[in-house]
């Protein structure tokens, strides 16, 4: 049941950063704060581009709610397949100059320790 606890401190994980996107002034914060980190100019964010990211964090948290209150291991299939398809993303756009998006590729890069659950053991 250990893998359990370890599933749900993921779910944990997205839901805190997901919170911490769904909050209007505290993700364009946060963003700002990222982007600083390995830029000097200044990170511009209009309404459609907060308007979205609010409504990715209401979706992280959700997904997150939903794996920390029935904690099955199908959910962790769908999520390292989601987070491999968002991986692709991040690494696309950081490729062509978006360096703020390496801390969101080490995110789901740690997330991918939960496939250990689902592959079988070998005795």
């Amino acid at each position: 049941m250990s893998h359990f606890k370890t599933i749900q401190f993921f779910a944990w994980i997205d839901i805190i950063l997901g919170i911490s996107l769904a909050i209007p002034k505290v993700g364009a914060f946060v963003l700002q704060f990222l982007h600083q980190l390995v830029m000097q100019d200044p990170l511009v964010l209009d309404a459609y581009h907060l308007i979205l990211m609010q409504i990715l964090g209401i979706m992280i948290v959700l997904w997150g709610l939903v794996r920390l209150l029935q904690t099955a291991t199908w959910q962790i299939t769908y999520d390292c397949m989601a987070r491999l398809f968002v991986c692709s993303y991040l690494v696309f756009y950081a490729y062509n100059g978006q360096k703020m998006l390496f801390f969101f590729i080490i995110i789901e890069v740690f997330g991918f320790y939960q496939l250990r659950f689902i592959t079988p053991k070998k005795n």
